[in-house]
Order: C-alpha cells, then structure tokens, then sequence
C-alpha cells in the first residue's frame, strides 16, 4: 500500500476488510478519510486537491469529510461501535483508548521502516502495544505543541522572553 507520507501526525487506519500492505491497488478501491477542519482553510482545499490527484494517479477513489477538532475521537468511537466508517482517521493523539477497535497496522509500520528507515521512538510510543506487538496506529511524524505564556508574569520570574529550555520552564513555572 502507498501512503499519503507524512501527511497525518497520528492517523487510524479502520480497514476490517482489506489485506495487507501492496504494491497496487485493484480496480474499485475507495479509501475514506476523516480528518479535522484545519484552522487554515485554504490547507483544506490544497489537501482536497492533493488527495484527488493522488487517487487519480493511483487509481483510487478518494473522498474526504471534516469534523471539528474535538470530535475526532467521539466520531472514531461511533464508526467503531457501529462496527464500519472511514478508512483512515486522523487524530492528533494517541488512539490507545480505541485499540480494541483499531486494525492490526503492523504490516503498514513495518513497510514505512523498510522504505524510510526506523522512526523516532515517539512514533512508537504513540502507535505500538508492545504488551500485544501490535501496532495499532501509524504516527508518520510530530507535531510540536508550542506553548502561550503570558510574558509578564515570565517577566516578573526573571524570563522576559519566556523560557527557552525545559530548565527555564521548570524553574520559571515554579517561580511563578
């Protein structure tokens, strides 16, 4: 199977009939994505035009459908409870709480490592239960979640452009 690269921070592939990892795709493929609605509305469309491309090119249809941001989880739940949905949701956590519903994506992890080589230990933290061996996600990349500081009270603690380590923030969250 080919993948949208590193498009998706966490995604959840929900493929209860569909086999392993191939080169191609047989005639008739349809894959569903449901994804947040980015807060930069024109990514939406690029994306939208990307994926309609992709699938062209691939041989493949695509459709796409967005929900808000804190609905992504209630949203995986329901498809899972109602045993069918998308067949890759994008979450920007971990979907450990949903493991028992998720397909087995080891073969999909595995075949990511031998094209592109061993991902940061992050990925793995967030996408495999090593209590089962099963991946049960693929985190194709990290996505950093930059804090907001009020600068006058990091001021006031002696960091007047805020912390710039993890020392800083430990020392000056404390100081605060």
């Amino acid at each position: 199977m080919r993948f949208f690269g590193s498009l998706f921070f966490t995604a959840i592939f929900f493929f209860p009939s569909v086999g392993s990892v191939q080169d191609g795709f047989p005639d008739g493929t349809a894959i569903s994505l449901l994804q947040r609605k980015h807060f930069v509305p024109s990514y939406d469309d690029w994306f939208d035009g990307y994926v309609k491309d992709w699938g062209e090119a691939n041989n493949v249809a695509v459709t796409v459908d967005r929900v808000n941001f804190v609905e992504l989880p209630s949203s995986l739940a329901a498809e899972i409870d109602a045993g069918q949905g998308h067949s890759i949701v994008e979450l920007p956590s971990s979907p450990a709480s949903f493991v028992s519903g998720l397909r087995d994506l080891s073969d999909v992890n595995q075949q990511a490592m031998n094209m592109f080589g061993r991902r940061q230990d992050f990925c793995d933290g967030v996408s495999y239960l090593p209590a089962a061996d099963v991946y049960y996600g693929f985190a194709a990349g990290y996505s950093l979640n930059h804090g907001n500081y009020d600068i006058e009270l990091w001021t006031e603690a002696g960091y007047p452009n805020g912390p710039a380590t993890y020392e800083d923030l430990l020392l000056g969250g404390r100081a605060i």
